[in-house]
């Protein structure tokens, strides 16, 4: 059955018309006055005891993460574990789901070891970001540092800064205490060798410039008469399988995180969308958490998550709101593939796909705690965006 209650402003209200019935109550009418008390107090308890013991959403609080498979599930599993524990703040939850991955190299696409760069090198982008205060901090093109969500929260947390990139990232997490394990290995390097010496450096990142089909940099530059439009394809299997971690708590208060290590063979120096504050992922009270995953050199043109944010301000759905964003990127960028994810801060959750089908892993108290898979369909190929 289903019980209908008054929110805190009402209570108030009857609570006080109660008191004062009581304190005008004459001795003569005592009783009648002692069987409307008890009728009063009967309403009350009714009405008001389960809006003062709890006003969290039944859903919440919730986690969410982008893909529904392999290990990526167990990130949500591992986010969710500090929400049961009852010990972590809400950037402790995000981070868990994203040095989750980070360790258990998601599906290649997130942490040390995998997608090396044209120089032959695996950097990492990553994010943390507090819906409370707007708090963000990034790094971007991180060698060395395998924990980059840890480095991402160290400049949140140490510096005054937003983003810090390559080299001077690393310098700076160092120094908060982070290890340089070294972010390469004899695998990535194998990656490496083999797309240079047996693939001639194909696919690539580079446009405009001679010979970029058949051989591997250095590069000269197109003479400009020679230059094509600006036209984006990216290189089949490079991956872009950014983990972005959202989380909402009891009270509505959200926070989002990412971690990549990005497109396989990128440019060296290249950074992502996933550090990107507004691209990556963002969150903001009374609002909610967004994500975003996928061709992160044309999603970041568009800033997806601050996107969906600012729609679901203004009252759109979670859904709507992710469907919108990403048929506005399609309808200028029709060969993209990508994704958002969201939850709003009552614990509502919406996505969309375009180019793949999309999944992503959520958890909560309607779950039980159990971490569910859903399926996205592909916007693209059902005619979503027309």
């Amino acid at each position: 059955s289903t019980q209908s209650t008054w929110g805190h402003s009402e209570c108030l209200f009857f609570f006080a018309a109660h008191v004062c019935f009581l304190y005008h109550s004459s001795a003569e009418m005592f009783c009648w006055w002692r069987t409307l008390q008890k009728l009063s107090a009967t309403i009350w308890l009714w009405l008001c005891a389960p809006a003062l013991v709890s006003s969290a959403p039944a859903g919440l609080p919730i986690v969410a993460n982008t893909f529904g498979y392999g290990g990526f599930v167990g990130a949500c599993q591992a986010a969710w574990q500090e929400v049961r524990l009852g010990t972590a703040d809400r950037l402790s939850v995000v981070e868990a789901a994203c040095r989750y991955c980070q360790v258990h190299q998601c599906d290649g696409s997130v942490g040390y070891g995998d997608h090396p760069d044209s120089s032959g090198h695996v950097t990492l982008d990553a994010m943390v970001m507090d819906g409370v205060g707007v708090r963000v901090g990034s790094v971007g093109a991180l060698p060395g540092v395998r924990d980059a969500v840890g480095a991402a929260r160290a400049v949140l947390e140490y510096s005054a800064h937003t983003l810090l990139v390559a080299e001077a990232a690393r310098d700076f997490a160092t120094m908060m205490g982070l290890a340089d394990e070294g972010t390469d290995t004899a695998s990535s390097t194998a990656q490496f060798q083999r797309w240079r010496d047996h693939d001639h450096c194909q696919p690539n990142f580079f446009r405009n410039v001679v010979n970029q089909s058949r051989q591997c940099p250095p590069y000269v530059p197109l003479a400009r008469v020679a230059r094509l439009p600006q036209k984006f394809e990216i290189p089949n299997d490079v991956g872009h399988d950014t983990i972005a971690a959202l989380y909402v708590d009891a009270e509505g208060r959200p926070a989002c995180a990412t971690t990549t290590n990005g497109a396989n063979h990128k440019v060296a120096g290249r950074v992502g969308d996933s550090p990107i504050a507004g691209s990556g992922c963002y969150a903001e009270v009374g609002v909610g958490a967004v994500g975003a995953t996928g061709d992160g050199d044309v999603m970041m043109r568009f800033l997806p998550a601050l996107r969906v944010i600012t729609l679901m301000s203004l009252g759109v759905s979670p859904q709507d709101a992710t469907r919108q964003t990403i048929c506005r990127i399609a309808s200028i960028y029709p060969t993209f593939t990508g994704a958002v994810l969201a939850v709003s801060d009552k614990g509502e959750l919406g996505a969309a796909g375009y180019g793949w089908t999309f999944s992503y892993s959520f958890a909560s108290p309607l779950t039980a705690g159990a971490v569910k898979s859903v399926q996205v369909l592909d916007l693209k190929a059902t005619s979503g965006c027309e």
